[in-house]
């Protein structure tokens, strides 16, 4: 195993994670428990938590990091509401203030 993210504390080991998990890729946690004896030991790499993978998943696990720590940005441009006039940000498919779709965006269930 190696590994591919030094975090700062245990929770943000655990956001790595589960971002590997929901990319499909086995990882674990190591260090963690050590977040609460900081201060005692001195900080250094081996002290802070990591994120482990197996080594045949270290590419894709590189991959799904750099998209998880960088998304895309939207390619939308923010709609207005016809209802109400307000702008609302692109990933956003009804309106905040006054409940109304978004045109054009398919309709939920």
């Amino acid at each position: 195993m190696k590994p591919i993210h030094s975090a700062r504390n245990e929770l943000d080991a655990q956001m790595v994670k589960n971002a590997l998990a929901d990319a499909e890729i086995e990882s674990v946690v190591q260090g963690g428990p050590l977040s609460a004896v900081l201060g005692e030991i001195p900080v250094t790499e081996g002290s802070l938590p990591s994120v482990w993978v197996r080594d045949e998943d270290v590419q894709r696990a590189t991959e799904a990091l750099a998209n998880f720590q960088h998304p895309a940005v939207p390619t939308e441009a923010p709609w207005t509401c016809p209802k109400c006039g307000e702008t609302i940000e692109p990933q956003f498919t009804a309106c905040w203030n006054c409940g109304t779709a978004k045109p054009g965006a398919a309709p939920t269930e």
